[in-house]
């Protein structure tokens, strides 16, 4: 059986220059690099000794961390942001929740869909509502053919209000948690008891591989607002 290599070799270079070669594959850890330091012809003083086995002992302990340092998370071109009017809305009162789109990158892009939807949304959007309850999503098809195409030039923004939210979450065309309600189904009320509400939107573009359309996702800023009974 073929040993593995060192974690650290340590070898000398003319008089006084100590190479230190690490090898993160490595699984025999100290013993390795006591069993190598031992090797070494020793240098003139404790304190060399000293100050060597110290560093390696750093170079050990911190390569590791630093190979497995995560990547930077690639920022999407399009910033997706949310507000409400309010911090207290009235128990079945309309909530109005404005939208807006904003090119952040240096080309123009586009954000399309395969078709139009019933109400106020637009195909790829998914609303999440989170209240002490739990979290519902409310995801926005297409029911009409007509493709839809907002292109955004370099810096500017796309902004919309809806006026109900409630109204337009609760539309036959809206996918509750990944399923469309059935007839039967009673009509859901997204903020139909009192309490404290957030909302975001998750964005998926429905169109992947259409040039000059943007068909990646990205996610907004939460809203906050509390229901109150009037």
């Amino acid at each position: 059986m073929i040993n593995p290599r060192p974690a650290v070799e340590l070898t000398r270079e003319g008089n006084s220059a100590i190479i230190i070669s690490i090898h993160p594959r490595s699984r025999s850890g100290m013993t390795s690099l006591k069993r190598y330091a031992k090797k070494m012809a020793p240098p003139p003083t404790m304190n060399v000794i000293n100050h060597t086995l110290y560093t390696v002992l750093f170079a050990v302990l911190a390569f590791p961390l630093m190979a497995e340092e995560p990547h930077q998370k690639t920022q999407p071109p399009v910033r997706l942001e949310v507000s409400v009017d309010k911090e207290v809305y009235a128990l079945r009162g309309a909530i109005a929740l404005t939208i807006t789109y904003t090119n952040t990158s240096k080309r123009a892009i586009t954000l399309g869909a395969g078709g139009a939807p019933a109400g106020e949304g637009f195909p790829g959007e998914t609303f999440e509502v989170t209240t002490k309850a739990g979290r519902k999503t409310y995801s926005i098809f297409a029911v009409d053919p007509l493709p839809l195409a907002v292109k955004l030039e370099p810096g500017k923004s796309w902004k919309r209000t809806i006026k109900d939210l409630a109204s337009l979450l609760s539309n036959s065309d809206v996918a509750i948690d990944g399923k469309l309600p059935q007839a039967k189904d009673p009509m859901p009320d997204p903020f139909g008891l009192p309490g404290k509400y957030a909302v975001r939107i998750l964005f998926e573009s429905t169109l992947k591989n259409e040039p000059n359309v943007f068909g990646g996702k990205f996610e907004s800023n939460t809203a906050k607002f509390d229901v109150g009974l009037r």
